[in-house]
Formats: structure tokens, C-alpha cells, sequence
């Protein structure tokens, strides 16, 4: 038992691994045809298949072949049995006066009578122009295995032709096969089917009876209404005739499979009628298992779960489907070993899908039908993704408030919503309004959280109810981290961002190892740029007047050789957080100036973005730094965007260092503007240049009215001030015609580019400058 189920265990593993099937299925299906096939152990069964199909295929005799039988009739007119031999001679006679086109007596003449009735058979032999076929028997003694020779007697040998009436026996006593002929003192005699049907083959090969003629359909009349002549002329004449015994008196009754016990004489008449249809052929078990299999691994490589399992039920289907039609042509298949492996791989693929499908029902919501938090433990794949947790703080409240039949349709919202740009990995459902979903690792998950909380800004609805959700995310990107860890720290920042009034969070792992890594993160980051694993990135943006490329801004990335791409929210928070910011700023700032310097050097002009934390306006040296890099690298200092970010609220002394700035020439512009503190009080006290409308609002302008009504307010009061406007986070065409008709300045998002290295920042300003100039 142990060695069954360790068996099992090998094998099912790798089964559910591919889809539950293919070729391990096929493999242990096959192994047991292939011993059924040797050991012959299912010949019964083959039987009983064969007698169904030929009742499934059961058609008439051609007609060719009449019995003259010695039937009870006969019996009674004669009342004499043995018949004496000349009416024997008479039956001759009267057949070839009717003009049979040959005679074949199914009886034995291996002994003389009396003279006078054998010497009246052989006249009528003799003079009978009609050809005449008698019965010789190679008979073997079951006791002593002696074999004996039983011939007709001289007299009659020399005036009619001989053939065998051998038949082949199965251990049950039912005849499948007959031969077509036999040796007997070495000279080959063919049997009475291969002779009436006019075979040419001389092999001591058993060929198979088609047992789907029906025996009634054989033509017989009775031997007595030969005799006196009452027989209709037309059911002989041209026929070829077998007489034979055809009473139950006479005792040769054989069992012919699918039909009962019948007359020998009917079985050579249907081994006659298979020959007269051509030679039968036997196909090898082999080859139909073979198949059978090459069937299965078509049914596994294109079609999954339950249809898989209705490909393999059509196996034995079209297995016997097929051995039908092929002998309809003489072709006679053994299919047992092929059906037996069919019917073991439907056995072990249902059990697979049972397994599976319970399996599923406790990895699903019974209410929604997502995968829940046991299918989300078991996805150790995608252990290297982003961990992304939705907290919809109001669910309960919500699903309380609909009818019992709308819970699904609300979660079906919920994760279409959560499905946007997330490749193939699933939503993952919680009881508790807790939503999961993985995000490929890449460098822009604070760009897709902020997205996904956007979408989330649309109530959802049910006909004319609608409801707001309220929901915040938590990103959990330590993939060094076990999985379930990972859910718990992005579960944490979830709640952790509603506490804050935030949109998202990331996840602050907690363990030692990753407090180790928290707490050297600034040594590394030091580190991280000298050895240029820090890089700035650069997004394009559009000026909507003229529809060219003006400008882009600077983005920090952070490629960790061994972390991966490092989140910029997680390093600069903790730069911010530390007092380390100036570093890290001083690099960006740099680079971002250098390279809007050489591209003035080659003749295009853009405005240079670069992000500034507010706790950077506490710093004394700050005004000091930004004209030093505008000196180092000659760029024009009104080319100089910085966006001040509302991580700190402006109070007189931040404000006094953004004046500095704004007398040094360099432009100032009110990041994200709508939300948090970068709302009409920083309009109202920051000397800006220009504010950014956050994307949470452009996103929407195609389906929210408010949004829209908002975008076109904030523009026209921006315009009003003498201040110009960007909005970021433009994703379509729709939203970029939109603020083009509500006359926005510049436009900032994926559709217009996302965030590049420098030199796809070049190639991309060179082909727009192209594109222009056409």
C-alpha cells in the first residue's frame, strides 16, 4: 500500500504541474494495455466486442450460396438416416437437371455402403456435368494427438473434386475462424469456403468468419423438395449449393458467435460469403493502442481540465467507431488493450480533476469565485513581483446595503478595476474586503499604485445606486521575503496609508535582516552613486500649442545588484526622513542640468524639471547649489524647473529660500497639485511659475464631470495668475484633446513617453523634431 500511494504521489505531482495530464497519464495508461495486450488476458471480452459490433453492422448474404438442407422435413420423407447413397445420386441428378453451378456436399463419404447405392452415387458422379465438391477431414485425436486423414472412398475421389470441412475451435466451443485448407498426405486441399468462393490461396492460414451476415439470410431449401422435384428452378439455377445436415437430429451443430448454435453448413456458407468480399486481416492490438495514445496526447496538448477528459472519452468512442468501419472492409482490429488504456487514462484523469477541483473549491470564495488567500500562499511563482493589497474600508457597509444577489457584481467591479495593467497574475480575494494582486517587477509600481487608486475615485454602481469606495493600497516589493511575510507588511501599509490620509504605502519590512538593510540603506545609496547604480530617467513633455516636445523631467532610479530595482518612494522617503536628501537631490540635479545643457550644445532647447523635497528649502546652502551647477554646466537658469513636493508644509523660512530662487531665474512649479497640502494655499503663497495638475484628475476626464470641471477651473485660475500649467499622468488621446481644448500649456504622461534614459531621450526629441519639420 505504501508503494501504491508513493507511486501515486510521483505521479500526480507532475500531472496537476502540467494541467492535470499529458504524457504521464498516457505513459501509465498505455503500460497497463500494453500487459493486457501480451497476457491476452481480455480474449472473452475481445469476443464479446467483435459480436457487438457485427450486430451493429448485421447485413444479408449476397445469395450466391443455397443450403440443401437435411432438415427434419427431410428426415421425415425418407425416414431413413443414414440416407441410403442413392439419394444422394438423385439429389446430383436433380441439382444439375435445375442447373446448380456447383455441388458441394457437406458429408462425409470415408466408408463404402452397399454396393449397389455406392456404385448408383458414383454413376451419378460420373455422368453429372455439373461440378461436384466432397468432403474430406484432417481430424486429430485430443487423447494421443494421432492425427487421421478421412477421405471419400476411391470410387467417388475419382469423379468429383475434394475439399476441407475443417473449422477452428475456441476454448469455448464457438467458431471464429476457418481455414483456408489444409495438407493431408502432402497435398494441399482447400476448404469449402476458399473453394466456393474461388480463392487462390494455399497457405494453412485460419482466416475470421464475418460474423455480421446473418444466418437466416442464407437461401435453403429443403434436400426432400429437391428430391421431388417441388423446388423452384429459380432459387438454384447458377448458384452453387452445399448440402448438408441442417437437423438438430444430426447433431453438427456448432456455436456461432453473435448467432447461437446454427448448422455447420451455415458456417461454411458465411466463410464462403467473407472470402467472395475479399481476404481478411487482422490488425495487431499494438497498433490500436498506439491509437488509442496518439489520440490522448492530442486530446492533453490542445484542450485543459474537463474538456481534456471529454477528448479522452471520445477515445474508446471513435476506437470502436473506427474498428466498425474497417470491417465493413475485412480489416479486423483488436481493440481491447486500446480501450482498456483509454478507459484507465479517463479513470485517472477524473480522479486528477476531482482532486484538482476540490483543491480549487478550497482555494475560491464561494460567493465571487476568485482565488482567495490559500491560492494566494500557494503562488510561491511569483515570489519576485510586487505584492499589492486593497483595502476597501467600507465593503462590509456596502455589501450590507445590497441585495444578497449583488455581492458578486460588486467584486466583480472591485477587481476589474485592480485587473488594469497587471498582466496575467489573478486578483485574490480576503472575506474581509481585502483585495490582492502581483505586479510584475519593474520600475514604475508608484505610477501604477497611483493609477489603481485613480480608478478607485469612480463609485461603483447597481442601475441607478451608486457607492463610493473607499480604499487604500499597501506595495510590498521585498522578494528576498517569504510570501505570507509579505502579505502581512503590505496589509500593514495599507492600514498604515488610511491612518495618513494617503493614497498608498509601501511596506517597511520588519524583520532583522531587513532592518539590517533599512538601516545601511543610506550608506548604500551613497554608494549606489558612485558606482552609477543610481540613474536619472527622463519623461517627455508636450507643449500643446506648438505640439512640440519642450521639455522632460528628471526621475531617480535606483537598480540594486542584488534587490532589483529599489522603489523610489522607499529610498527617497528614507533620504527625506534622515536628513540625507541634499545628496541625493545635488546628483539628480546634476545630472538632469548636464544633460539639458548637452542637448543645448547640439541645438535643441528644453526646459530641464527637477523634483525638490520641501525639507531641501530648510537647507542654507540650497540657493548656493543650484547656481553652481547652472554655472558649472552654462545652462540658462529660466530652463530650470523645480517642483516642490508636498512632503513638508511652507512655512516664512522655506519661503524666503523659494524667493532666493525665483530672483536666481530658475523656474518654480507646485507638484500634484489637488491633492494633500498643493492645494490654493501653496497657490496663494508660492512664488510659482507653473502648477501640475496631479494625474488622479486627468485620468478621468473622459468619465467624471467633476474632474473635469476641476482641470478646466484650475487652468483658467492658473491662467488668470499668469501662471502656466502642466498636467501629468495623460494616458490617451481623449484626455490630451481634452486639455487641449480647455487650453492647458503642457502635457505630461505614458502617452506622450515614459520615463527613458538619456538616450532615448535624444533619439525621442530628434524623431519628434523630424516629424515636425514634415
Amino acid at each position: 500500500m505504501n508503494f501504491v500511494t508513493t507511486w501515486w504521489g510521483r505521479v500526480e505531482r507532475p500531472l496537476q504541474k502540467s494541467g492535470a495530464g499529458r504524457l504521464p497519464v498516457i505513459l501509465c495508461a498505455a503500460l497497463v494495455g500494453v500487459v493486457a495486450g501480451l497476457g491476452q488476458f481480455g480474449s472473452p471480452v475481445e469476443d464479446m466486442l467483435r459480436s457487438a459490433r457485427n450486430l451493429a453492422r448485421s447485413h444479408d448474404a449476397s445469395g450466391q450460396v443455397v443450403i440443401i438442407a437435411l432438415d427434419d422435413k427431410s428426415l421425415t420423407g425418407v425416414q431413413k438416416w443414414p440416407w441410403p447413397r442413392r439419394y444422394h445420386a438423385k439429389l446430383v441428378d436433380n441439382l444439375t437437371a435445375m442447373g446448380a453451378r456447383r455441388i458441394f456436399f457437406d458429408i462425409e463419404f470415408s466408408s463404402n455402403s452397399n454396393a449397389k447405392d455406392d456404385a448408383i452415387l458414383a454413376g451419378a458422379l460420373a455422368r453429372s456435368k455439373t461440378e461436384v465438391t466432397l468432403a474430406n477431414l484432417l481430424a486429430f485425436d485430443p487423447v494421443t494427438g494421432t492425427q487421421t486423414n478421412t477421405f471419400p472412398i476411391p470410387e467417388f475421389r475419382r469423379h468429383a473434386r475434394q475439399a476441407t470441412i475443417n473449422l477452428g475451435y475456441e476454448e469455448d466451443g464457438s467458431v471464429w475462424k476457418i481455414p483456408y485448407g489444409v495438407k493431408m498426405d502432402g497435398t494441399f486441399y482447400p476448404s469449402f469456403a476458399a473453394s466456393l468462393a474461388g480463392s487462390s490461396i494455399q497457405e494453412e492460414q485460419y482466416f475470421r468468419l464475418d460474423h455480421a451476415i446473418r444466418p437466416e439470410s442464407i437461401p435453403s431449401v429443403s434436400a426432400i423438395d429437391v428430391l421431388d422435384k417441388s423446388a423452384p428452378v429459380a432459387s438454384i439455377a447458377g448458384k452453387d449449393v452445399v448440402i448438408g445436415a441442417a437437423s438438430m437430429q444430426l447433431a453438427d451443430i456448432f456455436n456461432a458467435p453473435g448467432h447461437g448454435l446454427i448448422s455447420g453448413v451455415y458456417l461454411h456458407a458465411i466463410a464462403a460469403e467473407t472470402l467472395m468480399k475479399g481476404r481478411p486481416t487482422e490488425l495487431s492490438w499494438l497498433l490500436m493502442l498506439s491509437l488509442a495514445a496518439l489520440m490522448m496526447t492530442l486530446a492533453s496538448s490542445f484542450l485543459r481540465g474537463f474538456r481534456m477528459l471529454a477528448g479522452y472519452c471520445v477515445v474508446p468512442i471513435a476506437i470502436l467507431a473506427g474498428a466498425t468501419i474497417l470491417e465493413h472492409f475485412l480489416i479486423v482490429p483488436a481493440v481491447l488493450p486500446a480501450l482498456l488504456t483509454s478507459a484507465i487514462g479517463i479513470l485517472i484523469q477524473s480522479v486528477l480533476l476531482l482532486r484538482q477541483r476540490m483543491a480549487e473549491r478550497a482555494s475560491v470564495n464561494p460567493i465571487s469565485g476568485l482565488p482567495n488567500l490559500k491560492a494566494f500562499r500557494d503562488t510561491a511563482p511569483f515570489v519576485t513581483d510586487y505584492v499589492i493589497v486593497a483595502r476597501v474600508h467600507n465593503f462590509t457597509k456596502i455589501v450590507a446595503s445590497l441585495p444578497d444577489d449583488c455581492e458578486k457584481e460588486l467584486v466583480r467591479q472591485i477587481a476589474a478595476r485592480l485587473s488594469v495593467g497587471r498582466g496575467d497574475s489573478p486578483v485574490f480575494q480576503s472575506d474581509d474586503g481585502t483585495f490582492i494582486t502581483l505586479f510584475a517587477r519593474s520600475d514604475s509600481v508608484e505610477d501604477h499604485a497611483s493609477a489603481l487608486h485613480n480608478l478607485f475615485r469612480e463609485p461603483v454602481t447597481f442601475g441607478p445606486t451608486r457607492f463610493d469606495l473607499i480604499v487604500t493600497l499597501g506595495v510590498d516589493g521585498e522578494v528576498e521575503r517569504p510570501l505570507t511575510r509579505r502579505l502581512a507588511d503590505a496589509l500593514n501599509a495599507a492600514d498604515e496609508a488610511f491612518g495618513k490620509g494617503l493614497k498608498w504605502k509601501m511596506a517597511v519590512a520588519e524583520g532583522v535582516e531587513d532592518t539590517e538593510w533599512h538601516l545601511s540603506l543610506l550608506g548604500q545609496l551613497d554608494e549606489a552613486i558612485e558606482r552609477k547604480h543610481m540613474w536619472v530617467a527622463y519623461q517627455p513633455k508636450l507643449d500643446l500649442a506648438s505640439g512640440r516636445l519642450c521639455g522632460a523631467e528628471a526621475l531617480v532610479r535606483w537598480a540594486h545588484p542584488k534587490r532589483g530595482n529599489i522603489s523610489p518612494i522607499e529610498f527617497i522617503q528614507a533620504a527625506e526622513q534622515s536628513g540625507r536628501i541634499d545628496r541625493l537631490t545635488a546628483f539628480v540635479m546634476d545630472d538632469a542640468i548636464g544633460a539639458a545643457a548637452a542637448l543645448a550644445a547640439r541645438g535643441t532647447f528644453i526646459d530641464m524639471s527637477v523634483n525638490l523635497s520641501a525639507r531641501m528649502l530648510g537647507d542654507d546652502g540650497l540657493v548656493a547649489m543650484v547656481s553652481g551647477l547652472l554655472h558649472t554646466h552654462r545652462f540658462p537658469p529660466e530652463r530650470l524647473i523645480l517642483e516642490i513636493t508636498e512632503t513638508a508644509a511652507i512655512d516664512a523660512s522655506r519661503l524666503a529660500q523659494l524667493t532666493r530662487l525665483r530672483e536666481l531665474g530658475v523656474g518654480l512649479s507646485i507638484d500634484d497639485y489637488g491633492t494633500g497640502l498643493s492645494t490654493l494655499e501653496y497657490l496663494k503663497c508660492i512664488p510659482a511659475t507653473e502648477i501640475k495638475i496631479d494625474g488622479s484628475f486627468v485620468q478621468n476626464l473622459s468619465t467624471s464631470m467633476s474632474d473635469r470641471l476641476m482641470v478646466s477651473s484650475t487652468i483658467n485660475l492658473a491662467h488668470a495668475l499668469g501662471r502656466r500649467v502642466v498636467a501629468e499622468g495623460v494616458e490617451d488621446p481623449a484626455s490630451l484633446e481634452a486639455l487641449s481644448t480647455m487650453q492647458c500649456d503642457e502635457a505630461q504622461g505614458y502617452y506622450i513617453g515614459r520615463p527613458m534614459p538619456l538616450r532615448q531621450l535624444y533619439r525621442a526629441l530628434a524623431r519628434h523634431e523630424r516629424r515636425q519639420a514634415a
